[in-house]
């Protein structure tokens, strides 16, 4: 939808899990050194001000990534999950918040390849000149959904693709599980990221998670950070965002242990007296 900014929500508690999960599965990539494809399909300016313009006006930064800043100032290294501390490693100039085209940009090696796509002209331009001066970055001014299965099976037959639609519209939910089967069906292998939203009075996020983890006969994972009262949340004609999730397909064995100690802690420190979850199901070992 040309209509939607992410600049508006940039920071915010649906960033913060998104983008610290989304860092953890890079650097994860990193650790072989064999080359892979990193694909964002609907990847936005690539940075954002704070101080000013979109982010300013609905201020969600203040309650995501600049509170997780505020309480974690003082924590240790070791007191901190590491998947969190590598995240906030990442952002911590106040003025500015590094979408997930950004973190590619800072965690991927010279040898990596970055593809990224953005429908809405102006975000367009700006990650265009954002990426100008790296070699291994593309942008594209084209359908994330459709583009995607160009890309798919990658030459290295590595990649990590994180699909985020805006979910302005109900056709947008269609359209995911149709480009998640699609490139499931070239390329089983991936490692896929496929953010959704968790809306009051409207379940349309919870029935897209359960969509997205029946298409999938191998591993995955869904996470879900609740940083709203779900009976209280306004905002949007249904009802208020009041949480966020991620399915995640073939997602790194290591993950698993680093949500369980991240998770309860990104709790405290954004989520207040609501719950962040996963459920983890590992078909190569159905006992875990």
């Amino acid at each position: 939808m040309l209509g939607y900014r992410h600049a508006f929500h940039a920071g915010g508690g649906a960033d913060v899990l998104k983008h610290a999960i989304l860092v953890f599965c890079l650097k994860y990539l990193c650790q072989k050194e064999k080359a892979f494809l990193y694909i964002d399909t609907h990847a936005g300016a690539g940075s954002y001000a704070l101080a000013g313009g979109y982010a300013e006006q609905n201020k969600e930064w203040k309650t995501g990534a600049a509170k997780l800043m505020e309480k974690t100032e003082k924590t240790k290294q070791s007191e901190m999950s590491l998947a969190l501390y590598d995240y906030l490693s990442y952002i911590k100039t106040p003025a500015t918040y590094p979408g997930s085209p950004a973190l590619a940009q800072k965690i991927l090696r010279p040898y990596d390849r970055i593809v990224c796509y953005e429908k809405h002209p102006a975000d367009f331009l700006l990650l265009r000149e954002f990426l100008s001066h790296d070699c291994r970055a593309e942008v594209r001014n084209a359908d994330g959904f459709e583009g995607l299965k160009s890309l798919l099976p990658p030459p290295s037959r590595r990649a990590c693709v994180l699909i985020d639609p805006s979910y302005e519209t109900q056709d947008d939910y269609k359209k995911t599980v149709s480009a998640v089967m699609e490139a499931l069906r070239r390329f089983p292998t991936g490692l896929y990221l496929v953010w959704h939203p968790l809306f009051v009075l409207d379940d349309a996020g919870e029935t897209l998670r359960d969509n997205l983890m029946a298409l999938y006969s191998g591993n995955q994972c869904r996470v879900e950070l609740i940083t709203g009262d779900k009976r209280h949340a306004i905002g949007t004609k249904r009802g208020g965002l009041y949480g966020s999730g991620l399915v995640i397909y073939n997602p790194p064995w290591t993950l698993k242990a680093a949500l369980e100690e991240t998770l309860p802690f990104l709790t405290r420190c954004i989520g207040g007296d609501h719950a962040g979850g996963f459920q983890w199901i590992d078909r190569r070992n159905p006992a875990q």
